[in-house]
């Protein structure tokens, strides 16, 4: 599941388009892929990608 520096790779679903959470780029992530080799060492900012047409409340 991770390697020996905590990495791992992280799976997104299929069917939808997904974006990640600490990336102020907004880059859209294709669903059905996979992010190789993210960094989990950091505790305070797991990978947490947001699917597509979603919303998330600020407060």
């Amino acid at each position: 599941m991770f390697d020996d520096v905590g990495h791992r790779d992280v799976a997104l679903p299929a069917g939808a388009r997904w974006y990640d959470w600490w990336d102020a780029s907004g880059t859209a992530l294709e669903g059905g892929t996979a992010i190789a080799s993210v960094d989990t060492s950091e505790h305070a900012r797991v990978p947490l990608n947001v699917r597509e047409g979603r919303w998330c409340r600020w407060q």
